[in-house]
């Protein structure tokens, strides 16, 4: 053993590539588990507790009649609304996690 002292550096740089492989691995494995519970929480409805008007279109789509909502205010949901707020506030908004921290 005392010999050869080129083994003994080779078993401590053996011992570092596992310790790093480990480390590695152990910060994939959290990072993977923490995106998949992050994506598997249930999100809160926004829209809870908002009451809408009632449309009733023809068969053709155009509107025949709009009621009042709950609080006598005419609140009609239209996805156009949301796309458009979507594409002109924020373009990113379907590819990231409801935060984002870089530049416009």
């Amino acid at each position: 053993m005392w010999l050869f002292p080129r083994n003994k550096s080779r078993r401590q740089s053996d011992r570092l590539k596992i310790r790093r492989q480990t480390i590695i691995i152990t910060l994939t494995l959290t990072t993977l588990s923490a995106a998949l519970l992050w994506q598997l929480t249930p999100r809160t409805d926004l829209w809870r507790g908002v009451s809408f008007s009632r449309c009733y279109y023809d068969r053709d789509g155009k509107p025949l009649r709009v009621t009042l909502a709950n609080d006598e205010r005419y609140r009609v949901y239209t996805p156009l609304a949301v796309t458009s707020t979507l594409l002109h506030e924020d373009r990113w908004f379907n590819w990231h996690s409801g935060f984002r921290a870089g530049p416009r």
